[in-house]
């Protein structure tokens, strides 16, 4: 029953990135701690940007952001290519409306 309850159109917004920091947003994966209101939910996502400015700014801006509860970058790497890109993994909590 908690499933039903994620408020995913507001999450999904609150990850969207302003114009100014350039990421993409690659994949966001549900997590679900253990039962009851008192219960801690996030989410995982992965994102992929070109400088190490954009990935710490976009961790910092999902910070701030409702629903989400804090944001923590959790790993990163930079993927060669000809134009090589940073690949990272930010961890968040949230809360419902």
């Amino acid at each position: 029953l908690s499933e039903l309850e994620v408020p995913v159109r507001a999450l999904l917004k609150a990850l969207e990135p302003p114009p100014d920091i350039h990421v993409a947003v690659l994949s966001v994966e549900w997590q679900r701690g253990g039962e009851g209101d008192g219960a801690q939910r996030g989410i995982r996502l992965e994102a992929e940007g070109q400088t190490v400015y954009d990935m710490t700014r976009y961790a910092a801006f999902l910070a701030e952001r409702e629903p989400l509860l804090g944001a923590r970058l959790r790993q990163h790497e930079i993927k060669p290519g000809t134009v090589p890109t940073l690949r990272f993994t930010i961890d968040a909590g949230w809360r419902r409306p």
